[in-house]
């Protein structure tokens, strides 16, 4: 069995509908700023057998991956 980790990178996007506004016709639509409030990474630890993936498991936040962590998980 081998383990590894690696950092896994999520964003959130609003949908077509949470972003539609109303507006008068022949008024400018609002402006949108970009942000990134939902951006994140968190690690992931994967152990894998010649067969397959054997379990997956993603670290708190804070945590580090150490002989410890390895052992718990």
């Amino acid at each position: 069995m081998t383990g590894d980790e690696n950092w896994v990178h999520h964003y959130d996007p609003e949908n077509k509908s949470q972003s539609m506004e109303y507006c008068h016709k022949g008024s400018a639509a609002p402006k949108k700023f970009k942000t990134k409030t939902s951006a994140g990474k968190v690690m992931l630890t994967v152990f894998q057998k010649s067969e397959g993936v054997v379990l997956t498991n993603f670290l708190e936040e804070g945590a580090t991956v150490n002989s410890k962590c390895y052992s718990e998980t």
